[in-house]
Parts: C-alpha cells; structure tokens; sequence
C-alpha cells in the first residue's frame, strides 16, 4: 500500500497510473524477461477529514482507478488488478487497516492476481 506521498503535488497525483506501468514494466523485464507478471494493488484510502498537506489525494485515487485493468480506461494497464480498500476493516486512527482488514485485503489482492494473471 503506497500512494499517499504522491497526494502532496499535482503531477506525481496525477501520473500515477503512468509511474505503475513503469514500475510493472521494469519488474517484468528484470525477473520475468520481459514476459508478463500479474499485478495487483490496494487503492489509497480517501483522507478523513481532508488533509491540506495531501490536496491531491482524489487525483491519485482517480489515477489508481484508471490504471485498473477492468477500467475501460486509455491509463489502463494490461494484468494490473487494484483492490477497493474503503470499506476494509480499519484501527479506530482510520489511516491503517485492522487484522481483520489486512486479511480481506490479502485475500481480494490474492484473488485480483488470479484474475490479472488470466487476462493475457
């Protein structure tokens, strides 16, 4: 779970699914020759309440949901599955996820990989 930081200034918010398409593409090439991996990621969690240091949170959250591969979108990115964390179960400080919700999201990334392994 990363992407937060990336909420502090427009262009990183903003280039988000871009960076993860680099990030993906560099981590094929370098364990996979090149070849196709799946991926999967949790999307940041909006800020409650809004946070003026991360002004541009619902630009990375956008992002994220672009890069999804299910997206429909031209920044969707081929094998790359993102996990909705909103509604996961979270400590009462509502910025990290319980026991509870750390499971539901191990097992919708492990279920995500599945589906974005199956895609090409």
């Amino acid at each position: 779970m990363q992407g937060e930081s990336d909420g502090i200034a427009k262009i990183p918010a903003d280039s988000y699914a871009k960076s993860l398409a680099r990030l993906k593409r560099r981590v094929e090439e370098d364990f996979n020759e090149g070849k196709h991996l799946p991926m999967t990621f949790g999307q940041v969690l909006p800020l409650f309440p809004s946070n003026d240091l991360f002004a541009f949170q619902k630009e990375v959250r956008q992002s994220m949901a672009n890069a999804h591969m299910k997206s429909g979108h031209a920044e969707a990115i081929p094998g790359c599955w993102m996990v909705e964390t909103e509604r996961m179960p979270m400590l009462p400080d509502r910025v990290h996820f319980n026991g509870n919700g750390l499971l539901v999201m191990g097992e919708q990334m492990a279920e995500g990989l599945i589906k974005a392994g199956l895609s090409k």
